[in-house]
């Protein structure tokens, strides 16, 4: 049994006329025709206040039985990446939480490359970030999980702003345990 799917409202739109394009028509005419092409941009509203990401992550808490939808959820927090800096330490606990309960490696690249994502554009503790994505990774056996882990490890050594040695000297030899394990 099928369930049925409300079809997303449509966003507002904006249409652009370019200046018309002058064609000249064949034949003995010397008039000439106009061809109007027109550009359609979808613009979304900014609301005043930016969206909770811990709403977000409750949401994903409530789509615990489903892979697809936590993807979904994930790729909604993604997509927004405007979010109130107070509330990510306990957003990142919860992600984590999440990570740990998730058998679909898909939705664990995606929560990892999620890390990655915040560390770049917003201000977040990149130390604490690494011990949370490296405690992530020493267990896991998934090369795709893996992987990603690293290349957001990586990210979030870019976006340190003065990475500590000992961060540093962390994440390397983690990637070189990582990399060169007979797994």
């Amino acid at each position: 049994m099928s369930l049925a799917m409300k079809r997303p409202l449509p966003e507002p739109t904006q249409t652009i006329l370019d200046p018309p394009a002058v064609v000249p028509l064949l034949g003995p005419s010397t008039t000439s025709a106009r061809i109007y092409k027109r550009i359609r941009l979808t613009a979304r509203k900014s609301t005043g206040a930016p969206p909770s990401i811990l709403a977000y992550v409750n949401l994903l808490e409530d789509t615990a039985g489903n892979s697809n939808d936590a993807l979904q959820v994930l790729i909604k927090i993604s997509d927004a990446m405007l979010f109130d800096e107070s509330e990510f330490p306990e957003a990142i606990r919860k992600l984590v939480e999440h990570f740990r309960r998730e058998p679909e490696s898909a939705v664990r690249v995606k929560t990892l490359s999620l890390f990655g994502d915040l560390a770049a554009e917003t201000g977040i503790d990149c130390g604490a970030l690494i011990d949370e994505v490296i405690g992530l990774l020493k267990g896991e056996t998934s090369a795709k999980v893996v992987s990603q882990g690293l290349y957001a490890l990586e990210r979030i050594g870019r976006a340190c702003v003065g990475p500590s040695v000992a961060c540093t000297n962390k994440m390397v030899f983690f990637a070189k345990s990582k990399l060169f394990s007979p797994q």
